[in-house]
């Protein structure tokens, strides 16, 4: 916030130095006292400008809310503090003068406190864009106007009524709002109540009772933004009660170190909305409460005028200056007790008060003195406060505590569909995970779903409850350098602590409901209680300060878990790139990918590759080449199973990856790259540069290779040279494929990235026999093929081998064998995404459906299923494909169709050299055509 006096310039020049500094420092005063009772710090003085901030040193979660208050409370002072200033230079000889202020208020991140070296040390540093945004507002204000910037609206906008500024973007203006005054009450938005039916039943209950004349109190908790206000904003709803019949009380941070202050202001805003003054009014209000004049009308007309009422009054009644403190603080409780008393006396009535946690001393014993007053009398107390503040307070029957839960997942997604009815899937997931159930989380993201930032209404509340911890916050910051969950001895180690004092450090943070107990991978360890509260901690730290941290973290998790770089590598990589060490993350990230692959989780891989490549680029030289290399293979290997092996994207990243291995010194990168390469072109084609990349491949595995590269070499080859209808040469290539990666030791490896060659070669090897020796002697291989695949639980293996072994089972007349692996099929590519083999499987599914009589749905079912297989721009296996179809439609009567998709077969199957394929389309062909002979007798 920051305030200057407006005219200052010429009000200087029309007074006497000396009286202009006794001017200066009474409106510094008076500005000075404002600011320390709404919770501000005054920053530094400039001349006739003040400087305050709200959040700093400790934010207390409504500091934007109490910026303005504040601006608007020194605003209104301006009148009573000229009459002062004049009546006192009248004295003096120095003319009347009117001082005015303007102020401008903005919120936002800024670097705070102590700055520099030695004489360059600035004591209370502010550096960032919002104390500059809130002295150009103040420019715009008018006097002794507030103006708040676009961010402070954001937070506030639904608690005080504000006009826009006009648009200052042309003149490099920042935009604002004049503020006029406070809402008593504003929420800004409809959103259903979801999850507390029970809570609301309770409430109903208690005031029915209440009506009946059995006083009662309901005392609410629960941590920040479950819905406390809400829940009774709806119950007053719902049972319809009247705005006169309920007493609000609301507790703000700045206000606890003001005895009273929520209740003096609700008797205040009680004796203005029945139209009485204060001052001579005041005799009237006692005569009503049954209360005499001696000793209250003196305490009673300072509450209402808003001074301190322990001091004696200014125009005591006879006695009343006597009283001793305690005297008239026991007095004006009384008139408290008794103005809440006479408030039921007609009716029912119901005190609320909210948020007990800034409750003053005062006030708490106030409201247990008033418990015990209201058994007998038709007066519902409900009170709400946070879950992390203790509550002193008997339990009688008629006390009734609740404490609010997170929403359920489907009330939740309830409460968001509501809020935002036209959101992506995607969209909704985050701002479901992130919310984690807490409603006033799930609106704030909800309303605020295309901004990726936490909200500002969040993240001053977030900081709020970490600046509560003091010096334990650094312990909080760096256990959010750990994650969400962490451990007492990592926590220790990174805080150079014995495990006592670490412990005493989050034995605070568990008390200020910030860290539970348990977490994902043991009891014993801890958990953020809200993933936003580790990322506020996370945030409130200097960018600075954070590589060495991460750095210190991966230091302290190798030392303590050095598993972690097996069974968790992205969490460990996590560490090493934020700590700018890009290099020991990348193999860490690449391990992750290939566990996310062997897993099926194919989005994950992708999100990771994407981090991979942007870390490649901190590299230099043959670093960054391999760096780059491994990143394009892998990505292919992920488009692979996603897009199918001939989409035009795996093959620009293959095509990426082979142009960096072209130009590396070391020629055994390519071991690792030719097979996806060989891949691509065995499915797209031509066979031909298939078969030249295979031969290369067997040269580098004989040089370079392990024995399951060398059986992943004669694999490909074998499959390339059938599918050619080089018959022999394939079966000699497949064989020893199955006899190099079906050794025990080769079996034991795990499967990665989907290349297992011992189930692949004898998948291939089934349907080579199935050609040249019949089905009898393929179905136990394809058998076996199956069984390895079921054992590897990999998806795209369990696709290749079951849907190949399906084709064997076919010929050899076991449809309901046939029919069963390709559901399987089915069922594993669509719910992994996996097109190539969806497609594939759907056009054996129809076959299926064809044969047993279901022609229309089957032949459908074929047609689509070869469209999604073009998408895939796979061309190898399309042959077979129209094959099937143009059976299919024999089996239908439709001849000239079926000739159609031989002919396309066989047109396909010489433009990609699969030369196998042909003798089966032709034979269709002839057998077309020999009944079409037979039938016209020619």
């Amino acid at each position: 916030m920051f305030c200057d006096i407006v005219g200052s310039t010429a009000l200087t020049a029309s007074m006497d130095p000396e009286a202009f500094a006794t001017v200066l420092l009474a409106y510094r005063e008076v500005c000075a006292a404002i600011i320390l009772r709404h919770g501000g710090h005054v920053a530094r003085y400039v001349g006739d400008g003040i400087l305050a901030c709200f959040g700093y040193p400790h934010a207390r979660g409504r500091d934007a809310q109490s910026a303005v208050s504040c601006g608007l409370a020194i605003a209104a002072e301006m009148p009573s503090l000229n009459e002062r200033l004049n009546a006192t230079n009248a004295r003096r000889g120095v003319e009347p003068f009117l001082l005015r202020i303007r102020i401008g208020i903005e919120s936002g991140m800024v670097v705070a406190g102590r700055l520099g070296p030695g004489a360059a040390t600035e004591i209370d540093a502010l550096i960032g864009t919002a104390p500059n945004d809130a002295a150009h507002l103040q420019h715009r204000a008018p006097p002794n106007g507030v103006v708040i910037g676009v961010a402070t609206h954001a937070i506030v906008g639904s608690e005080f009524s504000a006009s826009p500024l006009p648009d200052g973007t042309v003149l490099n203006l920042p935009n604002g709002y004049i503020v006029k005054a406070a809402l008593r009450r504003g929420r800004g938005r409809a959103a259903p109540l979801v999850g507390r039916d029970r809570e609301l039943s309770d409430l109903s209950a208690r005031w029915a009772q209440t009506r009946d004349g059995r006083g009662q109190i309901v005392l609410v908790s629960g941590e920040p933004g479950i819905g406390k206000t809400r829940l009774l904003d709806e119950f007053l709803a719902r049972d319809q009660v009247p705005a006169e019949q309920v007493l609000t009380m609301a507790c703000v941070p700045q206000a606890k170190l003001s005895p009273l202050l929520p209740a003096l202001e609700a008797l205040r805003n009680d004796v203005a909305r029945s139209g009485r003054e204060t001052g001579g009014a005041a005799e009237d209000f006692l005569g009503a409460l049954g209360l005499g004049l001696d000793p209250y009308l003196g305490i009673l007309s300072k509450a209402l005028a808003g001074a301190d009422t322990s001091g004696p009054p200014e125009d005591a009644g006879p006695g009343t200056g006597s009283l001793t403190p305690f005297e008239r603080r026991r007095a004006l409780r009384e008139i408290l007790l008794a103005w809440i008393a006479s408030y039921a006396r007609d009716r029912p009535a119901i005190v609320r008060v909210e948020d007990l946690q800034w409750a003053d001393a005062s006030l708490l014993e106030f409201l247990r003195v008033l418990a015990d007053t209201i058994a007998s009398l038709p007066i519902l107390l409900v009170a709400t406060y946070r879950n992390d503040f203790a509550l002193a307070w008997p339990d009688r029957t008629n006390v009734l505590r609740t404490t609010l839960r997170r929403l359920q997942a489907q009330e939740a997604c309830l409460l968001v569909n509501h809020l935002v009815p036209q959101m992506s899937m995607g969209m909704r997931e985050t701002i479901l995970m992130r919310s984690e159930g807490v409603p006033f989380f799930l609106e704030e993201f909800a309303l605020a779903a295309e901004v990726p930032a936490l909200p500002p209404t969040l993240q001053q509340l977030l900081i709020a409850r970490l600046d509560a911890l003091g010096d334990a916050k650094d312990l909080a910051q760096r256990a959010a350098v750990l994650g969400r969950a962490f451990d007492l001895d990592a926590l220790a180690a990174m805080c150079d602590l014995g495990p006592d004092a670490a412990e005493d450090g989050i034995r605070r943070m568990i008390d200020a409901d910030i860290v539970v107990v348990g977490n994902e991978r043991d009891s014993s360890g801890f958990s953020f209680r809200h993933m936003l509260l580790q990322e506020a901690a996370y945030e409130s730290m200097l960018h600075a300060r954070r590589p060495a941290l991460h750095r210190r973290a991966a230091q302290v998790l190798l030392q303590l878990r050095p598993e972690i770089r097996e069974r968790h590598p992205e969490a460990l990589a996590r560490h090493f790139e934020l700590g700018d060490m890009p290099a020991e993350a990348l193999p860490l990230i690449d391990r992750a990918a290939e566990m996310a692959l062997s897993n099926n989780a194919h989005l994950e891989a992708e999100n990771l590759l994407a981090r991979a490549a942007a870390l490649t680029r901190q590299l230099q030289g043959e670093a960054r080449s391999g760096a780059e290399l491994r990143v394009w293979l892998l990505r292919g290997y992920v488009l692979i199973e996603t897009l199918g092996y001939a989409s035009a994207a795996v093959q620009e990243a293959f095509d990426r990856a082979y142009e960096i291995a072209e130009g590396m010194a070391d020629q055994a990168g390519l071991l690792s790259l030719l097979p996806g390469i060989i891949g691509f072109y065995q499915v797209r084609g031509p066979l031909s540069v298939a078969r030249r990349l295979v031969y290369r491949l067997l040269t580098l595995t004989r040089e370079h290779g392990d024995a399951l590269a060398r059986a992943d070499a004669h694999r490909r080859a074998g499959w390339c040279l059938f599918c050619m209808g080089e018959v022999d040469a394939a079966r000699r290539h497949l064989t020893a494929a199955i006899r190099l990666a079906g050794q025990p030791a080769e079996r034991d490896r795990a499967v990665v990235l989907s290349q297992d060659p011992f189930v692949t070669a004898l998948s291939n090897l089934a349907w080579l026999v199935l050609d040249t020796d019949g089905p009898d002697k393929a179905r136990p291989i394809a058998r076996a093929a199956e069984t390895a695949a079921r054992k590897s639980g990999n998806a795209i293996l369990q696709c290749y081998a079951f849907q190949l072994a399906g084709h064997v089972h076919a010929a050899a007349g076991d449809h309901a064998e046939a029919a069963r692996l390709a559901e399987e099929v089915y069922d594993i590519a669509t719910s992994r995404g996996i097109a190539y083999w969806t497609a594939m499987s759907s056009v054996s599914r129809g076959a299926e459906r064809v044969r047993v009589g279901d022609y229309e749905a089957g032949h459908a079912l074929m047609e689509e299923g070869l469209e999604a297989y073009r998408r895939t721009q796979g061309e190898l296996l399309r042959p077979l494909l129209l094959l099937l179809l143009a059976r299919a439609r024999l089996a239908m009567g439709r001849r000239a169709e079926a000739v159609a998709a031989v002919l396309e077969g066989m047109a396909v199957a010489r433009k990609v050299e699969a030369l196998q394929f042909l003798p089966a389309l032709q034979s269709v062909l002839d057998g077309i055509e020999a009944s079409e002979m037979e039938a016209t007798g020619t």
